[in-house]
C-alpha cells in the first residue's frame, strides 16, 4: 500500500516541479515533465491544461486545442482553463465557440474581467464594436487599473475616428503584454504639448511603418518654439534629413545622452496634441517625405520605366504575429498582374526570387526588380523605386507608408479584421491618413480574392 501510495504522489511531485519550469520560460523542461505524467495518467486535468498552455505560448494552436478540449471535458468550470480555452479558439478565428467558452467564464465569475476583456477582444475582430466597447468598460469597471482593457477600448475608439477619447488609452501601450515596443527609460520629463521653448527629443517606438505614420505629423512641430531632435529608425535616417532639414536627427547610442534634450515624447504619441479630431488631419501636407531626384531619375532611366505604365507591386509582411494574415501571394494578385497595359517591379523584401521565378514559369508573368536597390536594407533607394513608379500596389507593410508619405496614387489591401492595423480606417474607401491610398478590405477574414477582383475592376474602370 506504501508503494502505491508513492507511486501515486510522484506525478504530483513533478507538476509542481513543471509549473516552476513552467513560471521560468523554460518551456521545453517544462513540457517534458507535462508529457511524462501524462502517460501515467493521460486524464491528469493540471498537466493537460498547462501543457496546453505551453503550446498555445509558442503559437502551437492545434495541439494546444487538442489537449484544453481534453482537460474542458474533465473540468468545465475551471476559471483558467476556460480563459486560455477560448484564447486558443479566439486565435483560431473559431469566434462563435470562443463566444461561448468567455460567457460560460463570466456566468461562473461574473467579476472575471480577464474574460470580459477576451471577450471583448472576440467581438472587435468580429466587428461587432458596440457589444466589444460594452465588453472593455464592464473589464475596466471591474478592474479600473486593467491597462490592457483601457489599451483595447482605445484602440476601437481609434478604430472609430474617436481620436479625444482614443489617444487618453493609447498612452498606457507600454502596459501591455502584446505591445512589443520598448519605452525610452529617462529621467527627463514628457513633453505637454505646450509652447515653451526648450530642446524635445522625439523618439522612435513600433515599426518602420508606424514612425513613417507619425512623421505626418512632423511639419506642425515647425510652428513651435522648441528645437526638434528626432531618433528614429536608421534606415529612414536619409529620408527624414532630406525631407525636414530644421530637425536634428540622432543616430545608434545618441539617444542615450540626456545632456542633448530637456523634454521627451514617444513619436506615437504626438497624435493626443496634432491629431484630436478629423479636421486635424487636413493639416498634413503630401508628399511629406521627398525622395532623392537623383536616384529617382537614374531609376526612371533603367528598364522597365522606359516602357510601359509601371506599377510597383509588394505583397507580403513579416510581421511575426500577424503577417500571415497581412499577406497574398504572387499567384492570388494574377487577377492584377495580367493586366496588359502595366509592367510590374518588385517592391517586396525578403527572398522573393524562387516565387518570382515560379510566376514566369507557370504562367509568363514577369516581375522586375532593380538590382541595385537592397529593397530591405535600402529604404531610401526603395522610395526612389516608389517614385519612379505610376502606381503602387500592396497588402499593409512599409511599402504602403512609404508611397503614402509620398503623396503617390497606391492600391492597398488589407485583412478583415485580424492583420488590419487600427489607423488604416477609410472614408469612402480612401485612407484618412494618406489620401493617395485606396483601400480595398477583405469582406471576411481570409478571402483575398474579392477584394483584388474589385481592385481589377476599379483600374480596368480607371484606366477606360
Amino acid at each position: 500500500m506504501k508503494s502505491q501510495d508513492k507511486n501515486y504522489q510522484q506525478p504530483l511531485k513533478s507538476l509542481g516541479e513543471a509549473v516552476r519550469l513552467h513560471k521560468q520560460k523554460k518551456y521545453d523542461q517544462a513540457q517534458e515533465i507535462y508529457e511524462q505524467i501524462l502517460r501515467i495518467n493521460p486524464e491528469n486535468f493540471d498537466a493537460l491544461r498547462l501543457l496546453g498552455t505551453i503550446f498555445a505560448q509558442q503559437n502551437q494552436l492545434d495541439q494546444s486545442l487538442v489537449l484544453l478540449q481534453h482537460a474542458y471535458e474533465i473540468n468545465p468550470s475551471h476559471s483558467g482553463l476556460l480563459n486560455n480555452y477560448g484564447n486558443v479558439l479566439k486565435d483560431l478565428k473559431r469566434y462563435g465557440e470562443a463566444l461561448s467558452i468567455y460567457n460560460k467564464a463570466i456566468a461562473l465569475n461574473p467579476v472575471n474581467s480577464d474574460a470580459w476583456l477576451n471577450k471583448g477582444i472576440t467581438l472587435f475582430e468580429m466587428k461587432l464594436f458596440p457589444e466589444a466597447l460594452d465588453s472593455y468598460q464592464q473589464a475596466v469597471t471591474l478592474n479600473p487599473s486593467y491597462a490592457e482593457a483601457i489599451y483595447n477600448c482605445s484602440i476601437m475608439q481609434l478604430y472609430n475616428l474617436s481620436f479625444s477619447e482614443g489617444w487618453t488609452g493609447y498612452q498606457l501601450r507600454w502596459k501591455v503584454k502584446t505591445f512589443d515596443s520598448k519605452p525610452l527609460i529617462t529621467p527627463k520629463p514628457t513633453w505637454k504639448g505646450d509652447h515653451s521653448p526648450g530642446r524635445l527629443l522625439i523618439w522612435a517606438e513600433q515599426g518602420i511603418g508606424d514612425q513613417i505614420l507619425y512623421g505626418s505629423m512632423f511639419n506642425e512641430l515647425n510652428s513651435l518654439p522648441q528645437e526638434n531632435i528626432i531618433f528614429l529608425n536608421s534606415k529612414l535616417i536619409p529620408i527624414f534629413r532630406r525631407s525636414f532639414p530644421k530637425f536634428i536627427f540622432l543616430e545608434g547610442d545618441e539617444v542615450y545622452r540626456e545632456d542633448l534634450y530637456d523634454e521627451q515624447i514617444a513619436i506615437g504619441s504626438l497624435g493626443q496634441f496634432f491629431r484630436k479630431e478629423l479636421g486635424d488631419f487636413k493639416n498634413t501636407a503630401y508628399p511629406y517625405l521627398i525622395d532623392d531626384p537623383i536616384k529617382t531619375q537614374r531609376i526612371k532611366s533603367s528598364r522597365p520605366f522606359t516602357n510601359r505604365k509601371t506599377c510597383g507591386i509588394s505583397w507580403r509582411s513579416a510581421n511575426q504575429k500577424l503577417g500571415k494574415d497581412k499577406s497574398v501571394s504572387l499567384e492570388d494578385l494574377l487577377p492584377i498582374l495580367s493586366t496588359d497595359d502595366m509592367q510590374f517591379v518588385n517592391l517586396q523584401y525578403g527572398d522573393t526570387a524562387e516565387e518570382i521565378a515560379s510566376l514566369q514559369e507557370k504562367y509568363q508573368q514577369s516581375l522586375y526588380s532593380v538590382p541595385e536597390i537592397d529593397i530591405f536594407n535600402d529604404i531610401d533607394g526603395v522610395m526612389s523605386i516608389i517614385s519612379a513608379c505610376d502606381l503602387i500596389i500592396t497588402t499593409s507593410n512599409s511599402t504602403a507608408h512609404l508611397a503614402g508619405a509620398l503623396g503617390k496614387e497606391t492600391l492597398l489591401l488589407t485583412p478583415y479584421s485580424v492583420g488590419k492595423f487600427w489607423y488604416w480606417h477609410d472614408i469612402d474607401g480612401v485612407s484618412l491618413w494618406y489620401p493617395s491610398v485606396r483601400v480595398f478590405q477583405q469582406k471576411t477574414q481570409g478571402d483575398w480574392e474579392t477584394p483584388i477582383h474589385e481592385m481589377k475592376s476599379y483600374l480596368e474602370k480607371k484606366n477606360g
